[in-house]
């Protein structure tokens, strides 16, 4: 016990240090709490709200990945790993996410839905979160935990989007196949 109270100020120095390392990821999680309470708050009043907000953190997310270019560097002692070709997928996942978020905002606005798309804002901003995670990831552990977040995200997703009894139901044997 006494050599892990000697060796605390060290450790808690090389996380508070590897915090830089996920700026993205950060941005990410800062945009997702976000779209939830603006999806709880704000919609009500103007209802692209949560859109606006997912945008503007997948642009400050993808600002923050391509300071990472040509940067090479690892934290949480070695668990995370940051290099040119995690720094391209990432990259693409934010480009393509800014597609299908786009794309399902049209799909819904012409098909004049009431549907609430804040919810599903929020769980693709999740969704791509453990996508980064996995681009980073050198441990089995941190793998295990991205490839986890990016499951849960789609079981959800897949029930957000489903649109008739059957749908709803194969949703839920996803879910329940999945967990």
């Amino acid at each position: 016990m006494y050599e892990f109270q000697q060796n605390l100020p060290s450790i808690l120095d090389q996380i508070i240090a590897s915090v830089s390392v996920l700026k993205p990821e950060l941005v990410l999680i800062i945009g997702f709490l976000a779209v939830i309470i603006s999806t709880l708050f704000i919609d009500k009043a103007w209802k692209y709200s949560s859109l606006l907000i997912t945008i503007l953190t997948i642009i400050c997310s993808f600002i923050f990945t391509n300071y990472q270019l040509d940067t090479p560097s690892q934290g949480f002692f070695g668990m995370i790993s940051v290099d040119n070709l995690s720094v391209y997928a990432r990259s693409i996942l934010l480009v393509s996410l800014l597609v299908i978020v786009i794309l399902t905002q049209q799909h819904f606005h012409t098909k004049k839905s009431s549907r609430d798309l804040g919810d599903m804002y929020s769980m693709m901003l999740a969704s791509v979160l453990g996508m980064h995670l996995l681009t980073l990831t050198t441990n089995w552990l941190m793998t295990f935990i991205a490839i986890e977040t990016v499951s849960i995200s789609s079981y959800i997703l897949v029930g957000l989007f489903s649109e008739s009894k059957k749908q709803s139901e194969a949703a839920m044997k996803y879910t329940l196949f999945g967990a």
